[in-house]
């Protein structure tokens, strides 16, 4: 299961109590990590694109500089197809390169599956999108826009035909048991009961992935926060995040922080609670991958198109 969810502003600190074994530090002791790139293959006269989402079994998925949906499958690269008039935007691929997002012209939830571009049912003038897939086939999304309460809701696999509703809120990830996690803080399961997170209702969840759930307290936004799927929660990183861009089910995660002396945010990468390095310039990571690989895009010539690429830990 991957979603994708990408910011890049700092929000005003206020403070909160969290105890302090819970707390992650980037000056705490790390390893020498050089991270190597490794650029993916694009098609014939497509001069840059970049990755938006990694799977399990070697694939990941993002989009052409100018438009089209990719789909890597350890790095053999396919390019797919989509009916005329439709713009896309990838949120995750699953383990059988079946990738899901958002139909933007048309405001609706898709699913590309064995060569074949499909639009989710949703109810008629709604605006629908889906957010996460599962190795089953399910697809978790919401409904809404803003303008009413978003609904999360799931497109089980074995019901291509509809779709039911979970509750209020954004969904942000389904797992391979079946637990969707919705923004709010709560975990809904296959059998109709919900957990709720520590620290519910004053939380904003941004992503569930491999069994990680990321999100803040609203009392201290500017502090990333983990929880497990019994709803504890399991860290809080020190440093000020603006945004993770990925984590896998090892634990490796990517993240933008503020690091004094430096102008902006830096991209840094943790497993756990052990800070391992920084991530050089000129690069943006947007997923992470189950081979410990970061994945995104690099400017490979300043003022160029960027390129899909991939990092290594050298």
């Amino acid at each position: 299961m991957r979603a994708t969810v990408i910011g890049a502003v700092l929000i005003g600190l206020v403070s909160a109590a969290v105890p302090a074994q819970a707390q992650v530090s980037p000056t705490q002791a790390q390893a020498s990590c050089a991270w190597v790139a490794s650029d993916l293959p694009l098609p014939a006269g497509v001069t840059g694109g970049r990755v938006v989402a990694a799977g399990p079994n070697g694939y990941l998925a993002g989009h052409a500089r100018l438009g089209g949906m990719l789909v890597w499958h350890n790095r053999v690269l396919n390019q797919l197809t989509v009916p005329a008039g439709t713009t896309t935007m990838i949120n995750a691929v699953n383990g059988r390169g079946d990738v899901v997002g958002y139909d933007v012209p048309n405001s609706k939830a898709f699913l590309h599956r064995d060569g074949v571009y499909r639009v989710l049912p949703s109810p008629a003038g709604q605006r629908a999108e889906a957010v996460a897939i599962n190795e089953s086939g399910d697809v978790v999304g919401y409904l809404g826009d803003g303008a009413a309460p978003y609904e999360a809701v799931v497109w089980k696999a074995d019901q291509p035909d509809t779709y039911r509703v979970l509750g209020w809120g954004k969904a942000v990830g389904i797992d391979d048991a079946g637990r969707v996690v919705t923004e709010s803080g709560e975990i809904h399961h296959p059998d109709g009961t919900s957990t709720h997170l520590d620290g519910y209702p004053s939380l904003r969840i941004e992503r569930y992935e491999d069994g990680h759930i990321l999100g803040r307290h609203w009392d201290e936004l500017n502090y990333l926060r983990e929880w497990d799927v019994t709803g504890a929660q399991v860290r809080r990183w020190d440093p000020m995040v603006s945004s993770h861009t990925g984590i896998n089910a090892g634990g490796l995660l990517a993240l933008w922080y503020f690091k004094y002396g430096n102008r902006g945010n830096t991209l840094g990468v943790w497993r756990g609670g052990t800070f391992i390095s920084d991530v050089g310039p000129r690069i943006n990571v947007n997923a992470v991958t189950d081979a410990d690989e970061l994945a995104g895009s690099r400017e490979v010539v300043a003022g160029q198109p960027w390129k899909p690429a991939t990092w290594t830990c050298g």
